[in-house]
């Protein structure tokens, strides 16, 4: 090869070598870039991301919610309102995880406000939020009062135990999924519950105070501001097993043989027909386990010791869904799962909400006429 042929190949190289260059750094552009926009757009992905506020005010006045906590499909329900309230107006703020944030709208809800003559308008306000609990409840009803909800609806209880609001029941991920928005777009969030967490039995006497203090918090906070308060006895579908014993995340050592065991003489005791003691079975199968996922006997009878001394409206949904599950015992019938109604289930939920908050707000009435 002369001289000539040699300049000839070395210049052809140079050329390939910038277009890779070129390339190359086009590509890391738009990576930045695609970051960049992304952490502007979505915000920083960590638990405390998961305590800012629902609803977000826009430059025209009206408040919607945080792209954040609606971006995933299902994890918030998006919803957009005016700032201000107009004076004909009822607003109700709907507190709770996914099974509020089902609900959407709830426009059987609002039509039954509507029709019972509550007010001429009325907005429905969905603070739902998937996988959180009381923490996130007493955040929300923060806002909702701020916003100027008339009234706040409590339905919340299955999240206590995986409450995704509360840092303290996560992992920690590696560095380069904490910190990099496209890398999770692709690996999924970066901080997720712990899943193998179990509780021992002290455990679940603090996460039982908490879930307490929570709501006695609630209940001083709407006295405070003057706000009607209902709270809402929870219902879970006791025909599904405990939830650990299901999942091959957890090592089958560790869990203990009772809760299950329970949970199969239970459905020994519904085969015969002994009703009484296989539901008993099934609430001590749920409440035994070590990381119950879904709302326990425990957890409803402080709601409705909180409503009955402290003067609170209760709407007993667990009740009304028992009245309509076969044998009194809440199974598929009104479950889509362990935990979340299906549709039939959630008319139930938001006939006996609106009737209860009815019916409190017209013995308020009366009793500002005394």
């Amino acid at each position: 090869m002369d001289a000539e042929e040699d300049g000839i190949v070395n210049v052809r190289s140079y050329r390939m070598g910038a277009r890779l260059l070129l390339a190359g750094s086009a590509m890391v552009f738009a990576l930045l870039a695609a970051e960049g926009f992304l952490r502007l757009a979505l915000g920083p992905n960590t638990p405390a991301a998961l305590r800012r506020p629902h609803f977000v005010v826009r430059a025209d006045g009206m408040i919607e919610t945080d792209v954040f906590l609606s971006c995933k499909i299902g994890y918030a329900h998006h919803q957009a309102f005016p700032m201000r309230k107009s004076k004909d107006t009822f607003r109700v703020a709907l507190l709770g995880g996914s099974s509020i944030e089902a609900l959407g709208d709830a426009d059987r809800l609002k039509d039954s406000l509507v029709a019972a003559e509550v007010a001429e308008r009325v907005e429905m306000m969905n603070f739902g939020l998937c996988g959180c609990g009381t923490d996130r409840v007493l955040l929300s009803a923060a806002q909702a009062i701020k916003l100027g909800a008339d009234a706040l609806l409590v339905y919340s209880g299955h999240n206590e135990f995986i409450d995704e609001s509360d840092p303290a029941t996560y992992r920690k991920p590696g560095w380069f999924h904490r910190h990099s928005r496209l890398y999770q777009m692709w690996a999924g969030p970066a901080w997720v519950p712990e899943p193998g967490r179990l509780y021992s039995d002290e455990d679940k006497e603090a996460v039982y105070e908490k879930f307490r203090g929570n709501l006695l918090e609630l209940v001083r906070r709407a006295r405070a501001e003057g706000k009607m308060l209902v709270l809402g006895t929870v219902a879970c579908n006791f025909l599904t097993p405990p939830v650990p014993y299901t999942l091959d995340i957890y090592d089958a050592s560790r869990l203990p043989h009772q809760p299950v065991a329970t949970y199969k003489q239970a459905l020994i005791h519904l085969s015969a027909g002994r009703i009484s003691e296989a539901d008993a079975a099934l609430q001590e199968a749920v409440s035994a386990c070590p990381r119950p996922w879904r709302v326990t006997e425990r957890m409803n009878g402080i709601l409705r010791q909180i409503a009955r001394e402290h003067g609170v409206p209760m709407a007993d949904v667990e009740t009304q869904v028992r009245r309509r599950s076969p044998h009194g015992i809440p199974g598929y019938d009104l479950f889509e799962d362990h935990a979340h109604l299906n549709e039939t289930g959630n008319t139930i939920l938001m006939d006996v909400f609106a009737a209860t908050l009815v019916d409190a707000l017209r013995r308020d009435k009366e009793t500002s006429r005394r």
